[in-house]
């Protein structure tokens, strides 16, 4: 029986981990932040930076409480969509690496880490074993890390040089990131 890889030969041959951060890369966070806002605010969020909440809490205190309220009961985290085409990007990436979600946990949302352990496992079949959670992702290695927010990124490619970390396009990235396919063309040819 081989659990993690194939046997070739004889030898157990592993996939290499992949590391992917989940919000900003396949759940549309931001898009559950902005539809949180518009409960009670007519004005969309301009997002410029990655880090878009402090901006928000420093320039909008109202809407800020509002998603701090919302974004901490339970079916929050659950009711974040799946971005398009995630679930063909992760399939695709699983043919070549054991595909790892490496997120970070809301931690004023009590609930956060079961919701997303059932997200990931609802949307992109993820087993409990292929799920970590970690505020420091440079605790965790890996063969590739895509995150959506550069400090991550840097952090863990300069704590895991024989690794590859890539940035994420999102549109709080100025232009910065690899797309999907992207992505694939990188690391799946």
């Amino acid at each position: 029986i081989v659990a993690h890889g194939k046997l070739f030969r004889g030898i157990i041959m592993t996939k290499p981990v992949f590391l992917l951060d989940i919000d900003g890369v396949v759940a549309d966070f931001l898009g559950a932040v902005r539809r949180c806002v518009a409960e009670v605010s007519s004005q969309p969020i301009t997002v410029t930076q990655w880090d878009f909440l402090t901006e928000l809490q420093q320039l909008r205190p109202v809407e800020y409480r509002h998603y701090r309220a919302k974004s901490a009961e339970r079916g929050f985290c659950g009711a974040i969509p799946l971005l398009p085409g995630a679930a063909s990007f992760v399939e695709q990436l699983r043919s070549r690496y054991r595909v790892v979600a490496l997120t970070t946990p809301l931690a004023h949302c009590p609930t956060w880490e079961s919701e997303r352990r059932q997200w990931l496992r609802g949307h992109l079949a993820f087993e409990p074993r292929d799920v970590v959670f970690a505020n420091d992702k440079t605790l965790v290695g890996g063969a590739v890390l895509l995150d959506d927010r550069p400090e991550n990124v840097r952090a863990w490619a300069a704590a895991h040089p024989s690794g590859r970390g890539m940035l994420m396009a999102a549109e709080y990235n100025a232009g910065r990131g690899y797309t999907y396919a992207e992505v694939l063309r990188n690391v799946c040819l």
